[in-house]
C-alpha cells in the first residue's frame, strides 16, 4: 500500500468499535518498543500478563476521561480499516499526548506527522506520557520539530 497524497487518508474519531484495536496495538506495540536501554535486566520488566493486567488499566482510564480523545487515520476507501491512530487529553493550558501509533508497515508516509498536526496545535504546551524506542529515535532526528513536546509519565 503506497499512500503519500493527503486525500488518500481520511480522519475520523475513534468509535466504540475500534476500541479493541486501540487497546492492543497501545498494549503490544508499548511493551515490545519499551525506551529502556538494552541492558535494562535491573528494571525488572514484567512479564506481559503482568504488565498488561496493570497497563490495560491506565488505557481504560484515558478512554473513560472526558478531555480524552482518539483520531484515527484509515484510506479513504476504507474509513473502517485503521492505519494509525493518537490519543491526546486536553487540560487546562496544555494537551497530554498519550500515544500515537502507525503500523509499521506504513510509517516514513507522514501518517505520523499529520496526525500530530491534526490533535496538537502548534505552540501549545504538550506532553507526553509514554515513550518507545522508535519514538525516542524520532524525538532526537525531530527534536526542533518536536520542541515544545515535555516528556511527564505520571499524567497517565
Amino acid at each position: 500500500m503506497s499512500m503519500t497524497n493527503e486525500a488518500e487518508f481520511v480522519y475520523r474519531p475513534y468509535t466504540k468499535d475500534d476500541i479493541p484495536f486501540l487497546h492492543a496495538t497501545w498494549g503490544n506495540s508499548y511493551y515490545g518498543g519499551n525506551a529502556l536501554p538494552e541492558d535494562a535486566q535491573h528494571y525488572r520488566i514484567p512479564d506481559p500478563a503482568t504488565f498488561h493486567k496493570f497497563h490495560r488499566a491506565i488505557r481504560n482510564r484515558f478512554f473513560n476521561e472526558p478531555t480524552a480523545t482518539v483520531i484515527v487515520c484509515s484510506p479513504s476507501d476504507d474509513p473502517w480499516h485503521i492505519l494509525g491512530w493518537i490519543a491526546v487529553e486536553v487540560i487546562p493550558n496544555a494537551y497530554i499526548l498519550h500515544y500515537l501509533h502507525v503500523k509499521k508497515t506504513l510509517r516514513k508516509i507522514g501518517i505520523a506527522k499529520s496526525l500530530i498536526k491534526r490533535s496538537l496545535p502548534a505552540g501549545n504546551t504538550i506532553f507526553y506520557t509514554h515513550i518507545t524506542k522508535h519514538a525516542a529515535e524520532i524525538m532526537a532526528v525531530k527534536s526542533k520539530d518536536l520542541k515544545d513536546f515535555r516528556y511527564l509519565p505520571h499524567l497517565v
